[in-house]
């Protein structure tokens, strides 16, 4: 079994897993490939449990997040240097044995 189904199968919901697999085949077929490095949770807020089975969170953390070209390299999109704001809203499923991430939403800073 390759990492990227351990990655599926012990952290991600089958339908967020391939949601995640559209995003980032969608950006090799435009010839990118996207980097986000050296990232630091800055906090947990809003808590809010959905159901017995599922909860939200909204993760606060800095990473370094840029794109490049596939085949030359140069960063087209972002920036390697410096870390950026991010905040995102992940739904969990806890299904009493496993915890896994269901759904994950872009937030504004």
């Amino acid at each position: 079994m390759g990492s990227e189904m351990c990655i599926r199968d012990s952290l991600y919901t089958d339908e967020l897993y391939y949601k995640h697999q559209k995003v980032i085949d969608d950006l090799l077929a435009k010839g990118l490939i996207n980097h986000t490095n050296d990232v630091i949770v800055d906090g947990f807020s809003n808590y809010k449990r959905k159901s017995d089975e599922t909860f939200q969170v909204d993760i606060s953390f800095v990473a370094i997040d840029y794109s490049v070209n596939k085949d030359t390299k140069q960063i087209v999109q972002g920036n390697n240097m410096y870390r950026q704001d991010f905040k995102q809203r992940w739904t969990f499923i806890d299904d009493g044995r496993k915890l896994k991430a269901d759904k994950v939403k872009e937030l504004k800073v």
